[in-house]
């Protein structure tokens, strides 16, 4: 009875379709951020939700981009800028806004710094503060939150261009995104031969920036592609079995237990992205039992409703947890923050968010219907699948640290 409410497997080429699933795995992704934030940074792998939203991000943008191609025959590449511009600026402006508010009531003024917020507001965080871990300075300001909103916005200033260049060469724009799924590894092993691994501050340099970060978008990016040709799509079937679901999970289990600084630094991110790759083809396209049991209970509306949040978490947790009162207990604390979050995060997608539904589907090409632009974590349209990064390392001025969750 479980498995038959399971929802249907989607279509294995891009169309422009709600696909299930997704949001109860944003839910997944986003309790691991909090609970590495609010509760125990070593337990909980909040690094690992961070890079299942890059795989998810990369998976669904190009269908929708593929979609559209399909659709229309091209890809209006400004449409595509404005659409990110108008979702994504809403909640980061408030933010910004209601951060140095709170500076400024409670007498800390002079702690109030222009280039924090304008590395959220500008997409270079990820730059500006694993540079501010490596020089051990130091800002009051927490916008480190939007580091992986950075390296999404990096990767997404690009693609689109590089798509529609070669769409019509579909063998050369796989492999030009394999290439993007190989060259940040490289960078990676290149990084840590020539950098002290022993200092937890220079890890944030692999963690953070854009160029060590992208093979995660990347596969998922593949993923969709792969899925466009009946030879892969007959290769990717062999995958629709319980065992590779379940090597997945354990290649992802490995990857967390196995503690060694250079793996972690290196493999580990192409380890946890294939097999987030591996466990979301089953989860969307297998019949196996075990896959429509996992189905089902990522699409219980609770877990659904939490991964519709997860834009709006991604960020008003963060908030939470910097402002919140530090003088309760550390249950107590962690309970206080989910509320605050979850109350901010409502707040925001009902009443800053929607608003701007209309007006973002004023810049597709076609129009919605029950599909969506799929890149950032969540939409307030009940039809749509977005997914956005969350955030692992907490800000500079949070009690947390930071490298525990990674």
């Amino acid at each position: 009875m479980i498995i038959r409410e399971a929802p249907p497997s989607p279509s294995l080429d891009a169309r422009f379709e709600r696909l299930p699933t997704l949001d109860g795995l944003r839910a997944v992704s986003i309790m691991m951020v909090m609970l590495s934030h609010f509760v125990n940074a070593r337990l909980f792998p909040g690094g690992l939700g961070v890079l299942i939203f890059f795989v998810i991000s990369g998976f669904l943008i190009t269908r929708l981009l593929l979609s559209e191609y399909k659709t229309t025959g091209s890809v209006n590449i400004r449409d595509f800028y404005l659409r990110r511009v108008i979702r994504l600026y809403p909640v980061v402006v408030a933010y910004a806004i209601l951060a140095v508010l709170v500076f400024s009531l409670t007498g800390r003024s002079n702690q109030i710094e222009l280039k924090p917020i304008l590395s959220a507001l500008f997409y270079f965080a990820n730059y500006y503060y694993s540079n501010l871990y490596v020089t051990h300075s130091y800002t009051a300001m927490p916008f480190s939150i939007a580091w992986s909103l950075s390296v999404e916005e990096h990767f997404y200033i690009v693609f689109p261009v590089l798509f529609a260049a070669l769409v019509d060469l579909g063998g050369r724009l796989r492999i030009a995104v394999l290439i993007l799924c190989i060259i940040p590894l490289l960078a990676r092993v290149i990084f840590v031969t020539m950098n002290p691994i022993d200092d937890p501050a220079y890890s944030f340099i692999t963690y953070y920036q854009t160029q060590y970060r992208i093979d995660s978008i990347a596969f998922g990016v593949l993923l969709a592609l792969l899925l466009e040709v009946s030879y892969w799509q007959n290769i990717l079937r062999r995958l629709e079995h319980p065992l590779a679901l379940s090597l997945g999970i354990v290649a992802i289990l490995g990857s967390l237990l196995w503690r060694d600084p250079i793996f972690r630094e290196t493999l580990r991110y192409t380890v946890q992205a294939v097999a987030v790759v591996v466990i979301l083809y089953n989860l969307l396209y297998s019949q196996s039992p075990l896959s429509r049991f996992i189905a089902f209970i990522l699409n219980l509306p609770l877990v659904v409703f939490v991964g519709k949040l997860s834009y709006s978490l991604y960020f008003w947790h963060f908030f939470a947890g910097a402002f919140g009162p530090t003088s309760l207990p550390t249950s107590g604390l962690a309970v206080l923050n989910f509320v605050m979050s979850f109350a901010f995060a409502t707040a925001s997608y009902y009443w800053l968010e929607t608003p701007f539904v209309a007006l973002r589907e004023r810049f597709r090409t076609v129009k919605s219907c029950g599909r969506d632009e799929a890149a950032d974590a969540t939409s307030p349209n009940e039809n749509a699948n977005r997914s956005k990064p969350m955030d692992t390392a907490p800000a500079l001025p949070l009690k947390y640290k930071p490298e525990d969750s990674r």
